[in-house]
């Protein structure tokens, strides 16, 4: 990153900070009790389970019982010290960036007969170093915890909202094809309006297995119209319970830092 850019987004970081930490007390996130102890201190390979399970499920509550206070999280040349949990709730998404999650989720221990993953997790005396150096945790009282991130720089483009697609049909029957393309947890909307008795299908191609998958819902209640549906399937045909707004949502499942997923989505209503 040029060097006024990444003044630019010091600056920034800085001044939200800045406004996050005058803008009064925040509610801590409880951090969960701790495991109950057997004598045997925690391994590795656990530790970085339980660290890639916070990140992906973006849960606050468990990072924060992952983390020694005080700890410091040292981002575009500003080092930031976290005191305790609220703290941490205050400055969560300067630490825990989507280069950073990668780099978690991507780290692996090393086992004899298995593939070497794109990060090996280090160990060194009573501490472990996670993602390249980002994370680095040491072990108190029997279990890891982290006391020193370091951001990476920015990488991956900003993911951005995606707007419902209006999907309509001149005459209220036909089929019609969308394509789109989804990154980390992007899920595409699409919306059409249906009268009860018609039959929709709907399917996706251009991807393995089921790296995405469809939802079917009605627009208002939330509720979706077919139990199957919560099985994850790329192809649903049934009829249309009610007149309502429909919404049919394509959801990326494929791991968070594989490579764009590009879909072709097919709708018929009869």
């Amino acid at each position: 990153m040029p060097a006024g850019a990444l003044a630019a987004k010091a600056c920034a970081i800085a001044a939200a900070l800045s406004f996050a930490l005058a803008s009064g007390p925040v509610a801590a996130v409880q951090a969960p009790e701790a495991a109950p102890r057997a004598g045997r201190p925690q391994s590795v390979a656990s530790f970085l389970g339980e660290l890639q399970r916070a990140v992906d499920h973006r849960d606050r509550r468990a990072m924060a019982g992952l983390i020694h206070y005080p700890a410091i999280v040292m981002a575009s040349g500003l080092k930031i010290p976290v005191r305790d949990s609220a703290e941490l709730s205050q400055v969560y998404d300067v630490a825990f960036t989507a280069e950073m999650r990668c780099l978690i989720d991507q780290s692996g221990v090393a086992r004899a007969g298995h593939s070497a993953t794109k990060f090996q997790v280090l160990a060194a005396g009573d501490g472990v170093s996670i993602g390249a150096g980002a994370v680095w945790a040491e072990r108190r009282a029997g279990r890891f915890q982290i006391t020193r991130l370091i951001v990476p720089p920015p990488s991956l483009p900003p993911s951005t909202p995606h707007k419902p697609r209006q999907v309509f049909f001149p005459g209220g029957r036909g089929t019609a094809s969308f394509s789109g393309t989804l990154v980390r947890d992007d899920v595409d909307e699409y919306v059409l309006s249906s009268p009860q008795g018609q039959t929709l299908r709907a399917r996706i191609d251009g991807f393995s297995k089921r790296d995405a998958v469809l939802r079917i819902l009605d627009q208002k209640s939330g509720r979706s119209v077919d139990a199957r549906l919560q099985k994850g399937l790329r192809q649903w045909s049934g009829t249309i319970p009610a007149d309502a707004d429909y919404r049919i949502d394509v959801v990326r499942l494929a791991p968070y830092c594989d490579p764009p997923l590009t879909y072709v989505l097919r709708i018929t209503v009869q």
